[in-house]
């Protein structure tokens, strides 16, 4: 885990392979390769208001999309800082086109020391987080800027946007999956890094992201929390997302976070939590599909069984009502009915695999749960 209690330990650095004693906690090169061999073309502003930090692995289909929404706001204090996380494609070359700043990693180190890395190196009072596959609109820096001047707030976020970047039903979905679930609740359970604001020296005081798979953006909320800080998600505040999404994608990533997310869980003991998209109408639903697909198969033995499938698909149905009101009101009916039929089936289905066999693997391999 990335903490006090490494910020003194050796490390090799990325540039030069060498042994270094690191100064802070988020640096990974020594103070030579640090200075001269990160930043690329780069033109600081002496003291911008927002520094948008964007992580990039093999991001060459969007991040171009991506940099040219933001150059495009409304409102201009800010700097970018990408970072390259070794990427196998084009990504680095397509950053070289932009007038941000480049750090580039010798070794692929994922999202959370990625951002971690650059949030050390920004100069902005106000760190914005998002990722390479977000689209802003060109209002959304001046929106985030008038809501900090008007509430005074250290740490806030936004959500995506109703309707994603690209166009498709498994898209659609995931985007308005995202919208209704992180909004739900006045006080979120956590923010997403794909919009994140929060301070810079508050970052750095709580610690920065620490290396839990998939899901940093919750373990640090929950530190946050944990700090006295309250969450706030204004819905106002929306970034497109480019998923990118066939139906197989989509239920890869539901297998995969829904994999990741029991394993944190289980770190945190706190499986149960009505947590965002890990909802409580999401682990009722899982319940509800297991009822019924036993149902379905001790039907054949006992017709009395069949009656437990159409309760249990009852009880789906009113348990997610709202969220299918909400998809019916942006989509209409006819993509709900299909959009409420994947969801209780065949994305719950996935969701409920990835958990099953994380809680299986990391319920009788206690040690593995130990934080990076």
């Amino acid at each position: 885990m990335e903490g006090k209690n490494e910020i003194f330990s050796k490390r090799i650095c990325e540039g030069c392979n060498k042994t270094f004693v690191p100064q802070f906690c988020f640096q990974y090169a020594c103070k030579e390769c640090w200075e001269n061999s990160d930043f690329v073309n780069y033109k600081r502003k002496a003291a911008p208001f927002f520094s948008i930090i964007i992580p990039a692995y093999n991001g060459e289909k969007t991040i171009k999309r991506c940099l040219k929404s933001i150059f495009s706001s409304t409102f201009k204090n800010f700097e970018v800082i990408t970072i390259d996380d070794c990427s196998r494609d084009n990504t680095l070359k397509i950053l070289k086109e932009f007038n941000v700043g480049i750090i580039k990693l010798m070794k692929n180190k994922g999202p959370s020391i990625a951002r971690n890395i650059g949030a050390e190196r920004a100069s902005g009072k106000f760190l914005f987080f998002t990722d390479i596959d977000c689209v802003l609109d060109r209002n959304t820096l001046e929106k985030t800027y008038q809501l900090i001047q008007k509430n005074k707030m250290s740490v806030f976020g936004g959500t995506y946007n109703k309707l994603p970047a690209d166009r498709s039903f498994a898209s659609d979905f995931q985007a308005i999956f995202a919208n209704f679930f992180e909004t739900k609740k006045k006080e979120p359970d956590y923010i997403a890094s794909h919009f994140l604001v929060i301070e810079k020296e508050l970052f750095k005081k709580v610690g920065g992201f620490h290396r839990t798979p998939l899901i940093e953006d919750v373990e640090l909320s929950h530190r946050l929390k944990k700090e006295g800080f309250k969450l706030k998600i204004y819905p106002q505040l929306t970034v497109k997302h480019i998923f990118g999404f066939t139906l197989y994608k989509s239920l890869r990533n539901a297998f995969r976070k829904s994999y990741g997310w029991v394993r944190t869980s289980l770190m945190m003991r706190d499986l149960t939590r009505d947590s965002g998209v890990a909802s409580k109408e999401l682990k009722f639903t899982l319940f509800g599909l297991a009822c019924f697909l036993i149902g379905i198969l001790l039907g054949f033995f006992n017709k009395f069984f069949f009656l437990l499938s159409l309760i249990s698909f009852i009880a789906m149905l009113l348990i997610n009502m709202n969220f299918f009101k909400f998809i019916c009101e942006k989509k209409g009916c006819s993509y709900g009915i299909k959009a409420a039929l994947y969801f209780m089936f065949l994305y719950s289905f996935f969701v409920g695999l990835g958990g099953s066999l994380s809680l299986l693997k990391y319920s009788f391999n206690k040690r593995s749960l130990k934080e990076y």
